[in-house]
């Protein structure tokens, strides 16, 4: 055999690997590599977050180096017994030949038990699928023989239910029950082997009998129920449960006494839809002649809890008699009648939920086909359609078409306004608003309280407004009171009348989001109102400036034109004529019924809007003067000697026109204070007084000056 030469490593990387070894970082620990549960992607990640992944790489690198190296430093160590280590492995293929037999024996053996296992299981499991048929065809035989047993036992009670023509009432009741088992258990021994041709044909040849029950268990209720004796009602009533029949004993519930009362009710109207008369009518008839029945019926422990009187019976045969006799009540062309009706109804099933003594018998009841075909005959959609034309419909045209007018209402002064509020009440009203369709009605609520802040703005944004948006400010202010009115009633009846009728059909905290949405609706009137105002103010200062614009500076200067005029003592005329559309306003008897803060708010804004226009029109006006004077000074000093006689003359007569409007700011001040106007405060009449005053009276305090004007 030829020996393999040692395994070498180039002499540069084990030099370099142990110059790395022996400076190997704190961080990099090799013995981790050697635990079982060491995972290289959970390494990596740990090291990541404070080592580079470059430097990482790199000492991995170097590891892997040092670990080839140990690698050949081991295999050279024992090389010899590595290279001999084939020749020492000698005999072992006899060793495996050796032990090879017995466990070759051990698996033939091992393959005939399983054989003979498999064959067991087969012949077992046969055995048993047999076994299985043989039960199965035991049952179908046993069962075909009942069957049949069953069959002459009620051909035999048939005819014997046949001949008791003589029998009391009690007596056939209790036969007839006794029928009704044995058919019961007749008809679950059909329902078991319906497949089988044998029990195919006793269903037919039991056909009759059932027929023949049937027939019988109505004529006996019938007839127990005109003699009202319950003890025989009841048999009858579990025979018709144990016979699997039950619609057949509501039928006859329905024809014998629910029928009648229904009728009587319906003839008591004398053909008028008054829903509401027929249901108490009806109602007061079943508590006098079913009460009992409807007890026993619904009780907790009741065998009887299968029939459904009240909905198969009574509400079927009430839907039915409406439809034929009065169908006007499930009209909506009529929305009152419609409306009285459906509340009559929803009375009247209340009052049948009343005999229901368990949640389920409840439940049973509301999901009935006859009570939901009947509350399905009122076409809420399109009363609510109705209503929505009606309400919004009021509103949409009064807003678009009709004039402005006063209400009479002693609340509110604008009619808009009235009919607004009208349309806003019918929404929640109890002779229009119904609990499926509150919803919608309250959409329309928002809808209205939306639509007025719209059509206020709108009247203030567009020129000319719109017809039926007040065109006077003392209209408009009468609308600025109607908001303040609506507002406190939204807040308060409004929201009150929502919890109300929302409390009993949600949760708290969305009945508190929508009345909150409501109020916050509501909330926007108060902008409107400042809108309003502003309006307002802005045409009294423009009425007021427009007088101020003809007699500033017109009557002045003409007064003293004319040479030597007399130093003036008294107030201009047209002062009193500057504030006469405030003052028009502030007297009108509409206006008076505002609040005093409004009044007061308008009186200050136009007041101090008034001021400041009259300063810029003096400022503007005395410039002028003063201009004009100092030209003529210099045309006269190029004069004679009596140049200085005409300088006085031009003094005396720009003095006399400060003096004149010194009077005049005066005089506006005075009448300022009389309609409730602090003047003291006020910034642009300060400027007004400083902008005329004499040169002695500029910092004497403009209310002292001006109690001295009234003393």
């Amino acid at each position: 055999m030829s020996v393999a030469a040692p395994l070498e490593h180039s002499r540069p990387e084990s030099t370099e690997a142990k110059t790395q070894s022996g400076s190997e970082p704190v961080w990099f620990d090799p013995e981790r590599f050697r635990q079982p549960e060491f995972d290289a992607e959970q390494y990596v990640a740990d090291l990541r977050r404070f080592v580079p992944l470059e430097g990482l790489s790199k000492q991995l690198d170097n590891h892997l180096g040092q670990l080839k190296q140990k690698l050949v430093e081991v295999i050279n160590e024992n090389y010899n017994a590595f290279v001999s280590l084939g020749s020492q492995l000698t005999g072992v293929e006899g060793a495996i030949l050796r032990i090879g037999k017995p466990v070759q024996e051990l698996k033939g053996k091992l393959d005939d038990i399983c054989e003979k296992i498999q064959g067991e299981r087969s012949a077992l499991h046969s055995a048993l699928e047999k076994r299985k048929q043989i039960a199965a065809a035991r049952e179908k035989l046993e069962l075909m023989q009942h069957a049949v047993q069953l069959e002459g036992k009620v051909e035999k009670l048939i005819l014997e239910v046949k001949g008791a023509v003589s029998m009391d009432l009690d007596s056939k009741s209790s036969l007839l029950e006794r029928v009704a088992g044995e058919v019961g258990k007749l008809d679950l021994l059909i329902s078991q082997g319906k497949e089988l041709p044998f029990i195919q044909g006793v269903e037919q040849r039991t056909k009759p009998a059932h027929e023949e029950l049937r027939k019988h268990l109505a004529s006996c209720l019938a007839a127990s129920l005109a003699e009202n004796c319950l003890p025989a009602t009841f048999h009858l009533l579990h025979a018709f449960s144990l016979a699997g029949d039950l619609r057949a004993g509501e039928q006859v519930i329905r024809s014998v006494i629910v029928k009648p009362l229904v009728q009587e009710a319906i003839g008591a109207a004398n053909g008028k839809p008054d829903l509401g008369t027929i249901s108490e009518k009806l109602l007061a008839g079943l508590e006098q002649r079913c009460k009992a029945l409807f007890d026993r019926v619904h009780s907790a422990d009741s065998a009887l809890q299968g029939f459904n009187f009240l909905g198969n019976a009574v509400a079927a045969e009430l839907h039915l008699q409406l439809a034929e006799n009065l169908p006007a009540v499930f009209s909506p062309g009529v929305p009152s009648i419609f409306h009285t009706s459906y509340k009559a109804v929803i009375r009247f099933l209340e009052g049948l939920e009343g005999y229901c003594k368990t949640s389920s018998a409840i439940e049973s009841l509301r999901n009935c086909e006859p009570v939901g075909a009947l509350l399905r005959r009122w076409n809420l959609q399109v009363y609510y359609t109705l209503r929505f034309q009606e309400i919004a419909g009021s509103v949409e045209r009064c807003f678009r078409e009709d004039q402005f007018s006063v209400a009479s209402e002693d609340e509110l002064q604008c009619e808009p306004m009235v009919i607004w509020w009208q349309g806003v009440r019918q929404c929640l009203a109890d002779d229009v608003c119904l609990a499926p369709l509150l919803d919608s009605f309250v959409k329309l609520l928002l809808q209205l309280v939306s639509r007025l802040t719209i059509w206020v703005n709108a009247g203030i944004q567009e020129d000319p407004a719109p017809s039926s948006f007040p065109s006077t400010s003392e209209d408009r202010l009468l609308l600025h009171l109607d908001l303040t009115t609506l507002h406190e009633r939204i807040h308060n009846h409004t929201a009150a009348r929502l919890q109300q009728l929302l409390g009993p059909l949600v949760e708290e905290e969305v009945c508190t989001e929508i009345v909150d949405s409501v109020r916050l609706g509501a909330s926007e009137f108060l902008a409107c109102q400042e809108k309003i105002l502003a309006k307002v103010v802005d045409a009294v200062s423009q009425a007021c400036g427009e007088v101020l614009k003809k007699c500033v500076g017109t009557t002045v200067g003409t007064m003293f034109r004319a040479q030597n005029q007399a130093a003036p003592t008294q107030p201009s005329e047209y002062v009193k004529r500057i504030l006469e559309p405030l003052l028009q306003l502030v007297e009108n008897p509409k206006v008076e019924k505002s609040p005093q803060e409004v009044r007061s708010n308008l009186v200050s804004q136009v007041a101090d809007r008034t001021c400041a226009r009259y300063e810029e029109s003096l400022h503007e006006l005395l410039t002028i003067l003063k201009k004009s004077r100092l030209s003529l000074k210099r045309i006269k000093s190029r004069a004679s000697e009596s140049a200085s006689q005409g300088d006085d003359s031009d003094r005396r007569d720009l003095d006399g026109v400060f003096q004149q409007h010194f009077l005049d700011v005066k005089e506006l001040g005075r009448i300022l204070e009389g309609v409730g106007v602090e003047v003291g405060g006020l910034e642009s009449f300060r400027k007004l007084w400083g902008l005329v005053a004499p040169q002695d009276q500029k910092e004497v305090d403009v209310c002292l000056s001006l109690e001295e004007l009234r003393c």
